[in-house]
């Protein structure tokens, strides 16, 4: 099958939507597929080559379109590729890329299956839904103009948060399918950071090293996670913060006030702040050398980095938003605390600093809830099968099997168990 991901930026990038689509187009490749991730040109100051398990070709404007800052002439290259790939199925992600391919979809040759997902995290009290746009009611449009209305044949959702979210904005639900998150439970997995990985992360190697992994946006709440840095509580057990981000972000400005608050101030010492520092292969030996990860936001459609911490078997300290629910229980699989409560923050990472106990009882709960839950197998066996759903007739494989396909790609013991 020759699939086609379309995305609107890849590694060096790093972000949820472009760890989901990295994951599944190495996973596809690795399992036989002809798999071409059609993405942006990367921006100037990544200067280099990067390789890539799968074949990758760059189209100029696509993250501007994302973000709807490119003009509509942003589709004539996007058409061009897409007609010389000529894809069985194209699996296009978030919703100003899908209308961008809705406008071509009838114009492309042979009628390839189209899956669509979205990785907006929608926040309808805050008024915020699709980078970009600043206009709330715009947002929603768009939104449920493609679910309604778009070229796509099967809508397939990340997590129950996004699936709940599809169905308000109008999506058939028969044309909607969850295929759950997942994470390599084999490559993330417990055990010792790879050498000088914690020395990358916090020169004090007596320190307890806190990981707060993902893009630095508002919503994520950096902020309160630095005031609960400085609480007495922290100060005195030595507690450090690596802050591992990206410069692919849609709040730059906030970015850059970020850093200058850990310059500027007694956090300068106990703060880490490492900006598109790391590949996907180095992400699990950066949870391995930490003993807690953060993950504080006030809205999240899923949060990918908190399933990849728990499979490496490090404690998660973690708000209840929506998305975040699907796999925290608190005291079982992690802690849970309120995202704007800097006291109870540093209340819950000192009862950690003081309880190794409680520190080895939430990673066994939370490697066991990932294992079970959210194998990263079982969701590349589900999105296989969704793919060969929507292909046209002419272009089905007669007898394939699936199964097959994942005992050769060395799947996980748990995603062959499992059925689906």
């Amino acid at each position: 099958m020759k699939v086609c991901l379309l995305s609107r930026s890849l590694y060096p990038l790093l972000g949820g939507s472009e760890t989901y689509v990295y994951a599944v187009a190495e996973s596809m490749a690795r399992l036989g597929h002809e798999v071409i991730v059609v993405t942006s040109t990367l921006p100037a100051h990544y200067a280099g080559r990067y390789s890539y398990p799968f074949r990758v070709v760059r189209v100029p404007g696509l993250s501007e379109f994302n973000s709807a800052q490119a003009p509509l002439s942003t589709l004539v290259p996007l058409y061009e590729t897409l007609k010389l790939l000529r894809p069985d199925v194209i699996h296009v992600h978030n919703i100003l890329l899908g209308i961008a391919l809705t406008l071509i979809a009838k114009s492309l040759p042979e009628s390839p299956g189209i899956v669509f997902t979205d990785h907006n995290t929608p926040m309808p009290d805050d008024r915020r839904w699709i980078s970009g746009i600043n206009c709330y009611e715009v947002e929603l449009a768009l939104g449920r103009f493609l679910f309604q209305h778009g070229a796509y044949d099967l809508a397939v959702t990340p997590s129950e948060c996004f699936f709940s979210w599809a169905l308000k904005c109008g999506a058939p639900v028969d044309k909607l399918r969850l295929v759950r998150h997942g994470v390599d439970v084999d490559r993330f997995s417990p055990g010792p950071a790879a050498q000088g990985m914690r020395r990358r992360l916090c020169r004090d190697p007596n320190a307890f090293l806190l990981l707060a992994p993902g893009r630095t946006v508002r919503r994520k709440g950096i902020l309160v996670l630095l005031k609960a840095l400085s609480d007495p509580l922290l100060v005195s057990r030595n507690v450090h913060l690596a802050i591992t981000t990206s410069e692919n972000t849609s709040e730059r400005e906030f970015l850059s006030h970020v850093a200058e608050i850990i310059g500027c101030s007694s956090l300068r010492d106990r703060v880490t702040f490492l900006v598109d520092a790391f590949t996907p292969g180095e992400m699990p030996d950066v949870y391995r050398a930490c003993d807690c990860v953060m993950l504080l936001s006030r809205a999240e459609g899923f949060g990918l980095v908190g399933i990849e911490a728990l499979a490496a078997g490090v404690p998660l300290v973690a708000s209840q938003s929506t998305g975040i629910k699907e796999y925290l229980e608190d005291e079982a699989t992690g802690l849970a605390v309120d995202c704007d409560s800097s006291i109870g923050i540093a209340a819950a990472i000192a009862r950690l600093v003081d309880d190794p106990v409680l520190r080895m009882q939430l990673s066994r709960g939370g490697r066991s809830l990932v294992t079970k839950d959210f194998d990263q197998g079982v969701m590349i066996r589900s999105l296989e099968r969704a793919y060969t759903s929507v292909l046209p007739e002419s272009r089905r494989a007669p007898d394939r099997r699936l199964a097959g396909t994942l005992l050769n790609g060395n799947a996980s013991s748990a995603a062959l168990q499992h059925r689906i």
